[in-house]
């Protein structure tokens, strides 16, 4: 069975929307690193608090930095995970982005590879 793309508008016109969307991961990495930045002069007792629901072992700090697994297997703080998992989202929306702009180039590589190869015959 083919596994085929329907292209219904022009590779230039994916492309562009690849260099939207790279830009878009671009902004998204850069906002979430400041709002991290942010949290993180936020967080630890001066603003959490030391009552029971910061000490205590079921309280806010056991779930806050309860250990998690990773998607590698290992561990880490809720805290610190999920701020791993919110920087990695504009690098996925990059890498995707790179990736449509290279699969673009090497079908407009492969389609005039082609065009040149009928038009010799």
């Amino acid at each position: 069975m083919s596994e085929y793309v329907k292209i219904t508008s022009s590779a230039a016109d994916i492309i562009g929307a690849a260099a939207g969307m790279s830009a878009q991961g671009e902004a998204v990495s850069a906002d979430v690193s400041r709002l991290i930045g942010e949290i993180e002069d936020r967080e630890g007792p001066d603003t959490l608090g030391t009552d029971d629901f910061w000490n205590g072992d079921q309280g806010f700090k056991h779930t806050y930095q309860k250990p998690i697994e990773m998607g590698d297997g290992s561990q880490a703080p809720a805290n610190e995970a999920t701020k791993q998992a919110a920087q990695s989202v504009g690098d996925r929306v990059t890498k995707y982005a790179d990736a449509i702009t290279g699969s673009m180039t090497d079908y407009l590589t492969t389609e005039g590879m082609n065009e040149a190869g009928i038009r010799s015959v």
